[in-house]
C-alpha cells in the first residue's frame, strides 16, 4: 500500500471539495476500505484509534455516532481518552467483550436549544451503556520518552 504525501493529501481534498463530495461520504469510504483490508487479515482482535480531529468528522452540530463491537472495557476506555481529554482506567471489572452504540454531543455549549442534540460523552455513556465516569485518584501506567533521535545510516 501507498502512503500519500501531505501535498498529494491536500490536492485530494481540494478536488473532492470542488466535486462537492460530503467529508461524511469520503470519511465512510475510507474506513470502509480499512475494515475490508483489516478483515482480509483475519486477525483474532482489532482496536482502532481515531482522534477526534479537526476534518469535520462529526455528524450535524457535532454530533458523535459511534459503534463498538467485541470491545473490552479496557480498550473502550483508552478510546475514550481521546475524546475526554482526560485519563480514563477501567475500574469496571468486566472482563468481556461488548458491542454497543453511543451518541454524544463533542459541544454541548454549540447543540440546538430545542433539545435535539443527544447529551455530552459522559452523560450518554451513563443513559446509554450503564458505565459512569467518575473523578477519582488512581494509578495509572505513564510512558515518558526523554529524548528522541533521528536514526543514523546503518
Amino acid at each position: 500500500m501507498r502512503l500519500l504525501t501531505a501535498a498529494e493529501q491536500r490536492e485530494l481534498d481540494r478536488l473532492a471539495a470542488e466535486a462537492d463530495l460530503p467529508t461524511r461520504v469520503l470519511m465512510e469510504s475510507a474506513g470502509a476500505a480499512v475494515a475490508r483490508a483489516v478483515a482480509a487479515m483475519r486477525p483474532r482482535n482489532v482496536v482502532v484509534f481515531c482522534g477526534p480531529g479537526n476534518n469535520g468528522g462529526a455528524g450535524p452540530n457535532g454530533v458523535e455516532d459511534h459503534r463498538y463491537s467485541n470491545t473490552a472495557m479496557k480498550d473502550l476506555a483508552l478510546m475514550l481518552m481521546i475524546y475526554a481529554n482526560r485519563q480514563i482506567v477501567d475500574q469496571t471489572g468486566l472482563q468481556g467483550r461488548y458491542d454497543f452504540e453511543l451518541r454524544w454531543t463533542k459541544d454541548e455549549a454549540n447543540a440546538p436549544a430545542d433539545g435535539s442534540a443527544p447529551p455530552g460523552l459522559f452523560t450518554a455513556l451513563q443513559e446509554q451503556v450503564g458505565l459512569k465516569l467518575e473523578a477519582v485518584k488512581a494509578p495509572a501506567d505513564v510512558l515518558v520518552i526523554d529524548k528522541v533521535e533521528r536514526p543514523n545510516a546503518n
